[in-house]
């Protein structure tokens, strides 16, 4: 028993850490978070987040301390950005796990914990370097440490899990602000609501709230002493003006009430094709579905969360990742409930025909992309894959995962159902960075481009603005701060007033381009790039431009041409 529960931790470690490091940072989230991580290791300042050595209030510090803590352990590599949030959708993962165990049910945990780990919007969010996999954990481990205190019998574990659920809120806190306690309580309140627990809705909240403050005050203090300004812009822009009207200091994300309803459904796949079989199996089941408490919290915790950022003005599709806990256990039981039936027809039914749409999605991609390497039809979109890469590793992954799906449907026992499915997902799931085709890493990952072209352009004499677009792209690639801004600041707009900088404008440019010194401008423009006069040298990359403009009575560098 111990050697499987080994190997299954392994495999879960391997399918998220294995090939994080394969790509270079994605713009402009992956280098963002990177780049204000690896300033704070720069210049020591762990209490307020910088980039480009500007102050950046959008998420408090210690969001960031992790990253900066693997920085420093593995180096400045896309590895050490990412593995921070792969770990946390690794540890969420053990939650649901226990989640499940504390129902009485191993099976239910196991299956609802890889669930869980294979759901496409999970493991999208879990190998990206973004806060939302560590601010998810927070949250969950805040929600079962209340679950688990509630059906403790033993009164003196009690206040130990309350504590723990005290660790949940404040760790949540310093990861996205308010989100954490409100939401938390929001799902607290409706699961103890619905058990009829009324006392312990006075009872239990005020240990955890002691802890969570002890948690926060230190850094709080801190931030506050260091830059009194920033929990007036932390607390009102980015959490009341955004839930308002969707719009924070410098970004609109603003969407439609139905906007998470194709999220969580797409964020499900694969095992969102598993939905209509289950209905059936709960419905028959409704008493005993409902009457347990680990089925009670899932679905509370989901509901709440779908429907609080479904009210809410500002949307982002990672937004709603908490709610991917209570539905994998939902799923999972489920799932296990129609085991019961041994009625697998519509199951074998789904699964052979999803594995034929990928095999008939496979055929059709390689007769595409065949006539158009070949050019025999004239749309270029249709050629992913450059002549120099091979298609053959994606269209083997696609089809070793479409003959998993079919093996699924042929297998008599359904645990060997289950596994087919999860392994073939697993086995896609592990592949997806080596099969993406190189234009994505070019469109989206301007470190390997601005190494290329900028820095064999930078000297001692050379100026360097960026667009807003490119400046943390050249600070992460350069490692070093102080460049100019050229035109919009965008998201720094607030530290360079408090800076008393003022952003370069576009009539600006012409006047620095004739004088003593080199130019050189980053800009995700085109429209820019017609704007820079001549003399000038122009590096052209997918979605990124390199405008060099030479000293008055220099000659342009021999090199040049595109990416």
């Amino acid at each position: 028993m111990k050697f499987k529960v080994c190997l299954i931790v392994l495999s879960a470690v391997l399918l998220y850490c294995c090939s994080i490091g394969l790509r270079p940072l994605f713009s402009p989230d992956e280098i963002r978070y990177g780049e204000v991580a690896r300033e704070m290791l720069a210049s020591g300042d762990w209490i307020t987040p910088r980039i480009n050595g500007l102050l950046y209030f959008e998420k408090p510090a210690p969001g960031y301390w992790p990253i900066a803590l693997s920085l420093k352990f593995f180096g400045e590599t896309p590895f050490a950005v990412r593995f921070p949030s792969a770990l946390a959708a690794l540890l969420t993962g053990g939650l649901i796990f226990l989640w499940g165990l504390r129902s009485g049910r191993r099976e239910l945990g196991a299956a609802a914990s890889w669930i869980y780990l294979t759901m496409g919007l999970v493991f999208g969010v879990g190998t990206f370097a973004v806060l939302d996999s560590t601010f998810t954990f927070f949250v969950l481990l805040g929600i079962l440490a209340f679950y688990f205190a509630d059906t403790e019998e033993r009164s003196w574990v009690r206040p130990l899990y309350l504590i723990l659920a005290g660790v949940g809120i404040g760790g949540g806190f310093l990861v996205k602000g308010m989100l954490s306690p409100v939401l938390i309580g929001l799902t607290v309140f409706g699961y103890l609501l619905w058990q009829k627990h009324f006392l312990r809705l006075f009872l239990f909240p005020w240990l955890p709230l002691a802890v969570a403050a002890g948690i926060v005050w230190p850094w709080a203090s801190a931030i506050h002493r260091a830059q009194p300004e920033f929990w007036t812009t932390f607390l009102w822009v980015e959490h009341v003006q955004r839930a308002v009207s969707g719009r924070g200091a410098n970004d609109d994300r603003s969407g439609p009430f139905w906007f998470y309803f194709p999220v969580l459904i797409g964020g499900m796949m694969p095992w969102g094709l598993m939905i209509p079989l289950v209905v059936g199996p709960i419905r028959r089941r409704i008493k005993e579905f409902v009457r347990e408490p680990a089925i009670r919290l899932a679905a509370v915790s989901s509901c709440v969360w779908f429907c609080a950022f479904s009210c809410v003005s500002a949307k982002l599709g990672t937004y709603v990742l908490p709610c991917f806990g209570g539905l994998a256990i939902l799923l999972a039981w489920g799932l296990l409930a129609y085991r019961e039936e041994y009625d697998w027809h519509w199951f074998d039914r789904i699964w052979k025909g999803f594995a034929s749409l990928l095999i008939g999605c496979v055929i059709c991609f390689f007769v595409l992309h065949t006539c158009a390497r070949f050019g025999l039809i004239k749309k270029s979109g249709f050629l992913l894959y450059r002549p120099h890469e091979s298609i053959l590793f994606p269209i083997l992954l696609l089809l070793v995962m479409a003959a998993w799906y079919w093996a699924a449907s042929l297998a008599e026992k359904p645990s060997a159902k289950f596994r087919s499915v999860l392994l073939g997902t697993a086995l896609a799931m592990f592949g997806a960075h080596g099969a993406l085709p190189c234009v994505i890493w070019q469109a989206y990952a301007p470190e390997p481009f601005l190494k290329a072209t900028a820095a064999p352009l930078i000297d001692g004499r050379t100026r360097v603005y960026a667009e807003k677009s490119m400046i943390a792209a050249a600070c992460w690639t350069f490692k070093r701060t102080g460049f100019g801004i050229y035109e919009r600041p965008g998201e720094l707009l607030y530290g360079m007033e408090r800076a008393g900088v003022t952003p370069l404008i576009q009539a600006q440019i012409p006047e620095l381009t004739g004088k003593g010194t080199p130019l050189l401008i980053l800009t995700g423009s085109k429209r820019i790039t017609r704007s820079i006069p001549q003399p000038k040298l122009v590096f052209n990359g997918t979605r990124q431009f390199v405008i060099f403009c030479p000293a008055a009575g220099e000659p342009l560098p021999r090199s040049g041409g595109k990416r």
